[in-house]
Formats: C-alpha cells, structure tokens, sequence
C-alpha cells in the first residue's frame, strides 16, 4: 500500500501466497474442506462465531444454505466480503498445520486485507471489524453498477465499445483478458455491443463499481473506515506485496485503504516485479483459483498451485501442494 515500488533481494525459491477478492466468490465454496479439513473446519466456525457477533447474521449459514448453487448469483456485498476473508484465512491456517508457510504473499484488491491479517501484521478481528463497516459504507453510499470480465485484446474491446469516461478498466491480467468497471448503464451498453461481435465476456458476480470512479463517494468514509486497519511497518520487514502499486506494502492508512479499493489492479505487473519471480512457486488461496489462472496464461513460465475449484478437488489439491512444499524447512 506504499506507492513506490521496492524490489526485495534475488534469494532462493521461495513460498507466494495470492490472496484475491471480490468477483471469486459462489456458492458453497471450499465446502469440501469445510467437511474434511479440521483446521480449516475449526476455523471457520471460529471466524464466523466473530463475524456474526459484528453483524448478526452468520456467514456460513449464507454461504452453504440448502438449494443454492455455483451456478447462482453470490452477491450479497457484507457475505462476501467475509466469506472471502473466512475461507482465505481458513485456508491459510490449514496449510500452516501442514507445514506450508508463505515467503510473501500478494494481495489483490480485497486480498490486500486479508493478507495483512493472515501475515500477522494486524489482528484478525480488526480486519473483521474493518470489512463489515467498509462493506456497510459501500451498500449506503455507491451507486448500483457491476464488473464484467473480457477475454479480448484491449484494442478490439475499443473498437467495439467505444468506451467513454463512463467505462473504466480496472484491471488488465494478460493481452486478452481484462475486467471492466462502470454503473448499470454503461455495463447495459458494453454488453450489447460485445455480444454483437462476439467478444467474449462474463459478468463478476459484484453489483458495485469497484476500482472506478464511483468509488469517490466513500472517500471521506474510507478514509475514517481504514484508521482501524492502521499499521507501520519498519523497512525490510514486510513480506506482501499490493496489487494496487506493485511494491511491498509498509503502511496500512485510511488513504491506502481507499486506494485499494479505488486504484487499478496490477496483479500480473506485481508478480513479475518480485526479484527472481520464475523461481518461486504461487499458491492461490483465493476461490475459484482464478489468480492462478491469470499467472498461468499471463506469466507461463511460473508455477502455480490451485487449491480450491468448483470441483470439489481441494483436498487432492492440498495433498499436492504438501508433497512440493510441505518439506521446506
């Protein structure tokens, strides 16, 4: 969350945890692990005991309710944003039992924030605390609006859509595979137009603007929200990188939190700016494993290890990422 980037030392393979956010998310997510995993069970149960004593309502309950599906929108802003929290964190303090500890990690959009709580640099409950407000902020103040993912070049989605100030990129993961931010409208319009021409696309299941001007309207809240979340750190000792600025973070702040949220996401940028970068192996905490994805069509040369899927494979995905991993000292 600084802003100039800072390039750790060339060293020895090491451990990258991704940690992601908001458009990851579905239904019964990791609900194999929650089923077979006792770390992770135990956890979860335990994050979501706090979460509810916050905003009432229990996490879990929302996100394994009987009838609903991945194919059904999982959209509701404060669930999300915790269950999001609650299963990268969870899934962190199961692979720590295991043996398997991340060297840095890299934090993207919300990840940011739960990296910061599974790096240990600020309390668990303190993020808690942080997203249930932040997630109460976005829902008075935004405007309706929405995120669709695009699997074109950025040249052909211009001259098909003719985007104005309305539309805004808010981030770009390879040559053919970006994501748009923009109110209801200008989606409606984007839409049209892409499916006239056959550019290829998906909805995010987020119904706000993130990373997008609309954000503008929280900048005071944010910044009052984001003094909860506020931490130092000395030079040297941070070990996670933003997404936001592609650098090491050494300050949580109010202004950096609304950074996060409004700023563009570099990922892939980020990841080919750790020193020696091909050596490391990336282990994707987040649902749906779409930051591996992303690395391992943008960045071929890495090695990326997915664990949770819609397939239910997570407990064969951990059992792989052990045998790699487990044994480091």
């Amino acid at each position: 969350m600084t802003d100039e980037p800072e390039i750790i030392p060339a060293g020895e393979e090491k451990v990258v945890f991704l940690l992601g956010g908001q458009g990851t998310q579905y239904f019964g997510m990791a609900r194999s692990l929650l089923d077979e995993d006792a770390v992770f069970r135990s956890t979860m149960h335990e994050l979501d005991r706090s979460a509810a004593d916050r905003c009432g309502r229990s996490v879990l309950e929302y996100l394994y309710a009987p009838g609903r599906g991945f194919g059904d929108r999982c959209g509701d802003l404060l669930m999300t944003n915790l269950g999001l929290f609650l299963v990268e964190y969870s899934l962190a303090r199961s692979l720590d039992d295991r043996g398997v500890r991340p060297d840095l990690l890299v934090g993207s959009s919300l990840g940011e924030f739960i990296a910061v709580a599974v790096a240990g640099h600020l309390p668990v409950t303190d993020v808690l605390d942080f997203l249930c407000e932040l997630s109460d902020c976005v829902v008075r103040t935004m405007p309706p609006g929405g995120m669709i993912a695009v699997l074109a070049g950025l040249d052909q989605f211009r001259e098909v859509v003719k985007p104005s100030a309305d539309i805004t990129i808010a981030s770009v993961n390879s040559d053919r595979h970006f994501v748009i931010s923009a109110d209801v409208a200008a989606l409606d319009r984007a839409r049209r137009a892409m499916v006239a021409r056959d550019v290829l696309h998906q909805d995010l299941p987020v119904d706000f603007a993130f990373h997008s001007p609309a954000v503008n309207v929280m900048n005071s809240e944010l910044r009052r929200l984001g003094k909860r979340m506020h931490l130092q750190l000395p030079a040297g000792t941070s070990r996670i990188y933003s997404s936001r600025t592609c650098s090491l973070i050494t300050e949580v702040s109010g202004e950096t939190c609304r950074q996060v949220i409004r700023g563009p996401i570099r990922f892939t940028e980020t990841v080919s700016r750790i020193a020696s970068y091909r050596s490391h192996r990336y282990v994707d905490l987040s649902p749906s494993s779409s930051l591996a994805a992303i690395l391992s069509s943008s960045l071929p040369e890495t090695e990326t290890l997915p664990v949770i899927t819609p397939f239910n494979a997570e407990s064969q995905n951990i059992r792989r990422v052990v045998e790699k991993l487990g044994a480091r000292g």
